[in-house]
């Protein structure tokens, strides 16, 4: 286990700052545009099966 992974774990690390927007993968396009749209750091978009 990497060091930064044991500090997510014990909550020494916070995940909070990260913006996650899912989309379906019927939605890729939508997804594409949104991430063209919404890009920046800690800033994701993500397609999930």
């Amino acid at each position: 286990m990497t060091l930064r992974i044991g500090l997510v774990r014990g909550g020494l690390r916070d995940l909070g700052q990260f913006g996650v927007t899912v989309f379906a993968l019927d939605n890729a396009n939508e997804a594409v545009a949104h991430a063209a749209a919404n890009g920046g750091p800690f800033r994701m978009t993500v397609i999930a099966p």
